[in-house]
């Protein structure tokens, strides 16, 4: 991970306990450290758990860039308070060097391409 503005804190966890059935999980954070333009971070494939936050006493935005090796087409996002844990589709931009998708960049946003009509 790479940040381009600010700074974040990166706290990585390891799995304890993860039920499909009833989607709850447990969480255990093992590592605890901070990123900033001149400090990127890797995420470790064995640990690949982690949680990014820019909190409001660091008193500024910030800005950060993930990149993935692999085209990975879903994620789990974890709720830690409930225990639980929800399986999320994700879109690539490009796989293998192609492009492979409609979205572009417009105002600080990502938004699909639309066709003038207001229909993606």
């Amino acid at each position: 991970m790479a940040i381009a503005y600010g700074r974040y804190r990166c706290r990585i966890s390891r799995l304890v306990r993860h039920d499909p059935d009833e989607s709850t999980c447990e969480l255990e954070a093992t590592s605890r450290f901070l990123i900033d333009a001149a400090t990127p971070g890797e995420v470790d494939p064995e640990e690949p758990i982690h949680l990014v936050a820019n909190p409001a006493a660091f008193g500024s935005r910030a800005v950060t860039l993930h990149i993935y090796s692999l085209p990975f087409d879903t994620c789990e996002v974890y709720d830690l308070k409930a225990g639980r844990y929800t399986v999320v589709k994700l879109g690539n931009a490009s796989e293998f060097g192609v492009v492979t998708s409609d979205l572009k960049w417009r105002r600080w946003r990502w938004s699909p391409v639309t066709d003038g009509a207001g229909s993606a």
